[in-house]
């Protein structure tokens, strides 16, 4: 479809009354009652509220909004609507719109700092009762009356420590501030129940994909946006293409719909179609992965960052929890960034080290790095800790080496900052007969730049003073073990039936030490997962049936953990290519379906195994435990032709020591 049909098929089934000029998809109509949203005091807030917070001050280009991306993002969506492959009527449209529109509208100022401290201090996370107060500067007793039971039951299930709790707030409670919305109630209901997503039935899940989804319009939009803002190109993406190639997908076994990177139109040239929608993938996943090593990891704009993060936990440590939940409700539904910025500016007189360091968030003080490591500055045993440990213990481990620099190295005034960027897209393709097709079992691109991506763990060392000074490389590296060590500890002592994350991946080494001989690294775990019903509980909730050639059972959890445990060098998952024959996947009942139809996914192949058949590639997967000992070349042959072993080295021993005593 043209953007001229388009166009014209927009203004088929909507009313629009006026347009706002977007710098990336030009006019952008609005309806009446987008109108009436967007020039509320809710939703303007959002002009003064950068989407890339403080890295204007690294890159002067990143001026823009979250009032622009919101917009964006309903046009996105809009596009997203026109592009799939189903019936709609006005209403759906504007519900989908209206989710683009107000996916942020909770946004506090600069991004994720106010987010980042909650995680750690649940104490200072409001009630629903403060942040009613707030919004309706008193009580409002009638408020959840009025609502319907499953918009009610989400009221309950929010946990306000995320602007998306409160964007979903915002929406509910918007009716009942604003007169003019009351007749539309059941809209803002609708919106409220999508964003939400978790009680969705599974048939509408698809309307939460198209927001929040790994290739939904958020992500698509912010990383066009910044993109073009900041001047860096590697995070841009072809949001024609992808719409192009993006459908609608139903699991038969379990009637859920959602959105599928595929091939529509099943014609002549349908393998080489399947392959672009392949290639759609990627382009999303490495504008992912680049933006987040350009922008993100940027290790002026960390320092910056986390120069805001720590005078705002100051500025919050001043209060009584019953005032700091106050505050926090404050600083989500009315502040912006200016008014945050003079907020802490007023306690400079109060603490010395907002007075030392607000210079920086003004851009007046440049915060030099000290010392800057990555993944490859530690041994084994400690970068396995460190990225454990990272997900929870993250505030403990900066502010204990904080404090041991200043008393031990007599370095005043250090930041730290350890990050791990340990999340994986759950891309999805089309399916054989319907089943889901995992992404990465398709492409060896993906295959690579993910294992580039779970190595992204860095730990930085900031200092007001000149690095030229100062000189401790081996004293520093000494402290990090230290410090890790004592959390290592903690961690195991006081929170093992709590620490999931942990756990499960020490579970995970347990089980794959136990069993040294399968053909299929992925396979073994459904066979032999009641053997170790500790660790099928970490996995079993998130079972898909997935379109690989030996009908594994996993998981994306499950994938994401042996990647992350073959980026720190624990095992090593070895990939190679499997040509499977559509007649050996017809055998199983699940892809019973017109095999002429099914063919079209792909290419004619002749081999002396198959006969000639319909066949595709895919890749299988085999897991090794790392092996540092010398092997004779004639054992090393066995245990190639084995396909799967594994042998503990001594690194490997050293950790599952560390923990023997814990897991029962």
């Amino acid at each position: 479809m043209t953007k001229k049909e388009k166009d014209k098929k927009k203004g088929d089934d909507l009313e629009f009354v006026d347009y706002i000029y977007d710098p990336i998809y030009g006019n952008v109509d609005i309806t009446q009652i987008e109108n009436e949203i967007i020039h509320t005091p809710e939703f303007l807030k959002l002009i003064g509220i950068k989407q890339l917070g403080l890295k204007s001050l690294v890159f002067p280009g990143a001026l823009h909004t979250r009032f622009e991306h919101s917009i964006g993002t309903m046009d996105v969506c809009d596009d997203y609507l026109y592009h799939l492959d189903i019936d709609f009527n006005p209403k759906t449209r504007q519900i989908i719109r209206l989710c683009g529109l107000l996916h942020d509208i909770g946004h506090g100022p600069f991004s994720h700092a106010i987010e980042e401290i909650l995680e750690t201090r649940k104490e200072w996370v409001p009630s629903i009762d403060d942040v009613k107060e707030v919004f309706f500067n008193k009580e409002h007793k009638e408020f959840e009356e009025d609502l319907d039971s499953e918009s009610n039951k989400i009221l309950e299930d929010l946990d306000f420590k995320t602007h998306d709790a409160f964007s979903i707030f915002i929406i509910l409670a918007m009716p009942f501030k604003y007169e003019k919305f009351k007749e539309n109630k059941f809209l803002f209901e609708k919106v409220a129940k999508i964003l939400y997503g978790k009680k969705l039935q599974d048939n509408e899940r698809w309307k939460h994909d198209i927001i929040h989804g790994d290739i939904g319009a958020d992500r698509i939009d912010y990383l066009s946006r910044d993109s073009h803002h900041t001047g860096i190109s590697f995070g841009i993406v072809d949001t024609e293409q992808i719409l192009r190639y993006i459908e609608l997908i139903g699991n038969p076994l379990r009637d859920v719909v959602s959105l599928h990177l595929g091939n529509k139109k099943q014609d002549i040239d349908a393998s080489y179609k399947e392959k672009i929608s392949r290639t759609v993938g990627e382009n999303i996943l490495i504008s992912r992965i680049h933006h987040y090593n350009m922008l993100v990891e940027n290790p002026k704009a960390v320092g910056i960052e986390k120069t805001l993060y720590k005078c705002l936990y100051l500025y919050l440590k001043n209060l009584n929890n019953k005032k700091a939940k106050k505050k926090i409700s404050e600083i989500f539904l009315d502040w912006d960034d200016n008014r945050l910025i003079q907020e802490i500016k007023n306690q400079t007189k109060n603490n010395g080290f907002i007075k030392a360091h607000f210079p920086v968030l003004k851009g007046e003080k440049q915060l030099n790095v000290l010392y800057r490591y990555d993944i490859h500055s530690f041994d084994l045993n400690l970068r396995f800790w460190l990225i454990m440990l990272e997900k929870n213990y993250r505030n403990k481990i900066e502010e204990d080496l904080e404090k041991e620099i200043k008393n031990k190295l007599n370095i005043k005034d250090t930041i730290v900052d350890l990050s791990y960027l340990s999340s994986i897209p759950e891309l999805r393709m089309d399916g054989i007969g319907g089943v889901t097709r995992f992404f990465y079992d398709e492409s060896y691109i993906s295959q690579g730049a993910i294992r580039d991506q779970m190595r992204n763990l860095s730990l930085t060392i900031f200092s007001l003073k000149d690095t030229k000074e100062i000189s401790h490389p081996k004293d520093l590296k000494d402290l990090i073990e230290e410090v890790v060590a004592n959390c290592r500890e903690k961690a195991l002592k006081d929170k093992k039936d709590k620490d999931e994350f942990i756990f499960r991946h020490l579970e995970l080494l347990k089980f794959l030490s136990a069993f040294p001989e399968y053909p299929w690294g992925i396979g073994f775990f459904y066979k032999e997962a009641l053997l170790s019903s500790r660790l099928y509980e970490y996995y079993k909730q998130d079972f898909e049936e997935i379109g690989h050639p030996e009908s594994f059972f996993y998981n994306h959890k499950m994938y994401s953990d042996l990647m992350r445990l073959n980026a720190i060098g624990i095992i090593h998952v070895k990939d190679e290519d499997y040509c499977c024959s559509y007649k050996r996947m017809m055998k199983d009942s699940r892809y019973k379906k017109n095999e002429e139809e099914i063919s079209r996914h792909s290419f004619k192949y002749d081999t002396e195994e198959y006969g000639e058949s319909w066949c595709r590639h895919t890749i299988s997967y085999n897991i090794l435990i790392h092996d540092f000992i010398p092997i004779e070349s004639n054992e090393r042959k066995e245990l190639r032709e084995k396909n799967f072993s594994i042998r503990l080295n001594k690194e490997i021993e050293k950790i599952l020591d560390q923990v023997k005593e814990y897991i029962k």
